[in-house]
């Protein structure tokens, strides 16, 4: 295990336990003022860290679901930032921590140098694209020789991080809607990369069925993650597809009382050993992130819940004066024996105060 790791969790373990004690930060006024405030706290002077709690460091996969709606100078110091760390360690990781070493949890991650060229693109980050063209198109060439197997979907059988970095899955449609979200941003910033045969076409042939994307392409298990992820990042952008996965993650209750949870009772794949610390966080308790991109479609694609889904969320937002990572099935902030739900959460701040205010 890299040292960092462990570093981490006891550091984070150690701020658990007083968020435990003490409760967490509550900031006053509407759910704008509340949003504008979470998100100058994330911000350090020199790149935006992932919260203004225990994940006060870069992630990348926050910083690029966050970064269209926070300010583009600031975001191109942070990508500056990450990207000399990046570099300095010859690896695109999942994060970097408070001491600025980059690390992945629990291994590596699909998604990190998927939504770092997601970053680079959406924060038209022109310089720091070209000044570190030779290593990012280095890493494109490492990531598709070790992701993308020969019949041009992810790996089977290979345990990849990414947003549900728990869950031990085989060519997760998540892993394999980062092939695509990668091989169009290095496409649009102008970087080479080997060839890549996925397309959306033959993604959705592969993972769609019915009324939703299947977890992984061997099971037909449906999760929050492999049916909200391909909408938000418009892999799949068609109305009535979106409005049949809205309405079969609501029938299935995901989203009570308050969205997302990523699986259905008894519905969850095996865990890392790790997850004993922090026992059914990816199964069935609720994610505030991937609650706000359900809502996101649901905005755009069935009015109705998106009113239900926005009440939810507003009033969860104006209870807690904050916005916090993760609750209970039962909408209450999450905790465990070594760990407590982190709070003032970059992307929560960002998509929320585009959604909600």
């Amino acid at each position: 295990m890299d040292p960092a790791v462990l570093t981490e969790g006891l550091r984070i373990a150690k701020l658990s336990s007083a968020r435990k004690k003490s409760g967490w930060k509550r900031y006053d006024g509407a759910i704008r003022k509340i949003c504008d405030a979470i998100i100058e706290d994330c911000w350090n002077g020199e790149f935006y860290t992932a919260s203004a709690g225990h994940f006060c460091q870069f992630y990348t996969r926050d910083f690029g679901i966050a970064c269209k709606w926070l300010d583009a100078d600031r975001c191109r110091s942070t990508l500056s930032y990450a990207l000399a760390k990046f570099r300095e360690a010859d690896a695109v990781t999942v994060a970097i921590t408070p001491a600025g070493k980059p690390f992945d949890f629990p291994t590596f991650s699909p998604d990190s140098l998927a939504y770092l060229l997601h970053a680079l693109r959406v924060c038209k980050a022109d310089a720091v694209v070209a000044a570190h063209q030779d290593f990012l198109e280095a890493q494109i060439t490492a990531w598709c020789g070790r992701v993308i197997d020969e019949d041009g979907f992810v790996r089977r059988n290979v345990h990849f991080g990414g947003m549900r970095d728990h869950a031990v899955r085989s060519s997760s449609c998540y892993d394999n809607a980062m092939v695509l979200l990668l091989k169009q941003e290095a496409h649009t910033l102008g970087l080479k990369t080997p060839p890549i045969a996925l397309t959306p076409e033959i993604f959705i042939k592969e993972f769609w069925v019915d009324d939703h994307c299947k977890d992984e392409r061997d099971n037909d298990v449906i999760s929050g993650d492999a049916s909200v992820v391909p909408f938000w990042l418009g892999i799949i952008d068609d109305a009535k597809m979106a409005n049949a996965m809205l309405q079969r993650l609501h029938r299935m209750k995901l989203d009570k009382p308050l969205p997302l949870a990523y699986s259905a009772p008894g519905q969850s794949p095996k865990m890392i050993w790790q997850n004993v610390f922090s026992n059914g966080w990816e199964a069935e308790a609720k994610w505030m992130q991937l609650g706000l991109m359900y809502a996101s479609i649901a905005r755009r694609h069935h009015k109705e819940l998106f009113e239900e889904i926005k009440d939810q969320l507003a009033q969860n937002i104006l209870t807690n004066q904050n916005i916090l990572e993760v609750f209970t099935p039962k909408g209450e902030p999450y905790t465990s024996t070594f760990y407590h739900a982190d709070e003032g959460m970059l992307w929560g701040a960002a998509l929320a105060r585009n959604l909600l205010s």
